[in-house]
């Protein structure tokens, strides 16, 4: 909803892959913004032309190397363990699994720096202008504010090099917020953007309480355009004669839409969290 440049500009990118040619897509925006929802759509129409998809995704946590990338490895070789902090084979395991499909990394500013080294080298590779035996799709979804400064430098110069496809996900205007409270009072099809895809990409069917009178405008500026925002707006049952001091009379439901953001901001030390 509300995306139809970046829908365009990822349609594409999966032509040129269809023609032979890979790529790397950054997808960015703000916590909220609806980075995770573009990857989804991007993996359904990857999915709808027979191209084979993988997720990834930077954990909040863990040990070990290369964590990005240990569930897209499969149950291959390194993913069991035999070499499991050798950097070339894992570039290599990472090019033969994405091989013709699409590659979707979500996160990536948590990468971990083992991870962040194959993202890069990975860039490196399929920016350049030299035709690769072996194309695919690289997705990186993250947070320009929160990444490294290492990826950012990457990403940069490949947009400006045209190697690099840059998809923003900014605010939505006010229509494509009234379209999208249209589509969450009808259920997702379970399943719609493939396996191993992110639950948070499945949005509840939210029906606005009717005592609210809650318009599609008072909610785009209460949610700043941002559609993270908005589904915890809506969760609560957003009451405009309560806001800005609470949401809407439904803790309950808004506490369990916003478990994922209670989870990160768990994660933050103590001034951090104040």
């Amino acid at each position: 909803m509300g995306r139809e440049a970046q829908s365009a500009r990822l349609s594409q990118v999966l032509d040129g892959l269809e023609r032979g040619r890979g790529a790397v897509v950054e997808i960015a925006g703000e916590p909220g913004s609806g980075k995770t929802q573009l990857a989804c759509w991007l993996a359904e129409q990857a999915g709808r032309r027979g191209l084979p998809v993988i997720w990834a995704r930077a954990p909040r946590a863990g040990e070990g190397p290369f964590r990005v990338f240990r569930d897209a490895a499969g149950r291959t070789g390194l993913a069991e363990g035999s070499d499991p902090a050798d950097p070339a084979a894992w570039y290599e395991l990472i090019r033969q699994r994405a091989a013709g499909g699409v590659l979707l990394v979500d996160e990536m500013h948590r990468a971990d720096p083992s991870s962040l080294e194959l993202a890069l080298r990975l860039i490196r590779s399929l920016s350049s202008s030299a035709p690769s035996p072996s194309p695919f799709v690289l997705v990186l979804a993250h947070r320009p504010r929160q990444s490294p400064p290492a990826l950012l430098e990457a990403l940069d110069l490949g947009v400006r090099t045209a190697g690099i496809v840059r998809v923003e996900a900014g605010p939505l205007d006010v229509a494509a917020v009234a379209a999208l409270l249209d589509r969450w009072r009808r259920p997702l099809a379970v399943g719609a953007y493939g396996a191993g895809a992110p639950d948070a990409a499945t949005a509840p069917a939210y029906a606005l309480p009717s005592r609210t009178g809650a318009s599609a405008a008072v909610l785009h500026t209460a949610s700043k355009g941002l559609p993270g925002y908005l589904r915890l707006l809506v969760a609560a049952g957003f009451d405009a004669g309560l806001w800005p001091d609470r949401a809407g009379g439904d803790e309950d439901r808004l506490l369990r839409e916003a478990a994922p953001l209670l989870a990160e901001l768990g994660a933050l030390s103590g001034p951090a969290r104040a």
